[in-house]
């Protein structure tokens, strides 16, 4: 389990002078200001937990993952991981964990992955016979038994990160922290990512923290979201609630058997809408017929049983959720 109470990390920055002789002064008087990339952030995370933790540039969050990781001390509050302080017990914990951060590679460019495979399992002291069922699985599923072999130095930014995740997940680590793990990655390599993740998961209960601005990939990875900005937490519960939270609108295409039933069709949607001026009915370019309308203010249940009679008329039916880029940046606009 982690815990985390009430954790904040100020950086001291110098105050650069402009004025003549300025560089002078600053290296005989310099003069910092406080900033406080982690501002009093509490949270707890269960075993088993996949968690996005996200927020823009600046938030906060490479800040609190390198404090869970051991990597940074806190200027104050407490970080309990698995029965460890990070930062006190780091030798311990690190066996214990895994962690990718962005570019920052763990394999050696001149040596082929599979060597430092070898080196890690000394290192983690995993026994022959997990090291080799774990590699198996990870040669299978991220499929990188036929580049192993060679220099990490030849391969492409995809093929690297896959041998990446298999340095990650080598010694089951039961929590594994990633920062920015798909930057550069192409559809299929993203869709390994994503299958080695919930297997690992699965089979291990391993607790995966995962920031990344591909919130796509963090909604179908992740089943709780704790997101920051500012240094605080604005938002921590599932994706589904943050949904229900939000209230933003939605839509709702209607793409008729015929072009000429487009009228007819939108005055029998207004008429069941009860005219309703928040929800807006309108005829597209491409002769469809969209329905805007607030979220969690419209049953979209009656609409469809209002239909039900004219279905002859209609020849398909999408409904669109809110994107959950937008659901974000509405929140970040209203934490600021």
């Amino acid at each position: 389990m982690i815990s985390v109470e009430n954790l904040t990390k100020v950086y001291k920055v110098q105050n650069k002078r402009s004025e003549k002789l300025g560089s002078l002064i600053d290296l005989i008087s310099p003069v910092y200001n406080s900033i406080k990339a982690v501002d009093d952030i509490s949270f707890i995370i269960e075993p088993g937990e996949i968690v996005g933790f996200i927020g823009p540039n600046g938030a906060g969050k490479s800040t609190t993952l390198r404090m869970l990781t051991g990597i940074l001390e806190p200027s104050s509050g407490s970080v309990k991981v698995n029965g460890f302080i990070p930062t006190k017990q780091r030798r311990k914990y690190v066996k214990t964990i895994g962690a990718i951060f962005g570019n920052r590679s763990t394999l050696w460019p001149e040596l082929p992955a599979k060597d430092a495979y070898e080196l890690f399992k000394h290192m983690y002291k995993v026994d022959t016979i997990t090291y080799k069922n774990n590699l198996n699985m990870l040669y299978e599923v991220l499929e990188i038994g036929n580049i192993v072999n060679r220099p990490v130095r030849e391969l492409s930014l995809g093929q690297k990160m896959r041998c990446e995740f298999a340095s990650a997940f080598i010694h089951s680590p039961k929590l594994v922290f990633l920062d920015e793990p798909t930057i550069g990655m192409d559809i299929q390599t993203k869709k390994n990512i994503r299958e080695l993740l919930k297997i690992m998961n699965k089979k291990n209960e391993t607790t995966i923290i995962m920031t990344s601005h591909d919130l796509q990939e963090i909604e179908g990875v992740c089943e709780r979201l704790i997101i920051i900005n500012k240094g605080k937490i604005v938002f921590d519960d599932t994706n589904d609630n943050l949904r229900t939270y939000f209230k933003g609108s939605r839509k709702i295409i209607i793409k008729p058997t015929k072009i000429d039933k487009c009228k007819e069709l939108k005055n029998k949607v207004l008429a069941l809408t009860n005219n309703d001026k928040h929800v807006v009915v309108k005829i597209s370019a491409k002769s469809t017929i969209n329905i805007t309308y607030p979220s969690n203010s419209f049953e979209i249940s009656n609409l469809m049983s209002g239909l039900s009679n004219d279905f002859n008329l209609i020849s398909d039916i999408i409904i669109q959720e809110t994107p959950i880029e937008e659901i974000i940046t509405s929140l970040f606009a209203a934490s600021k």
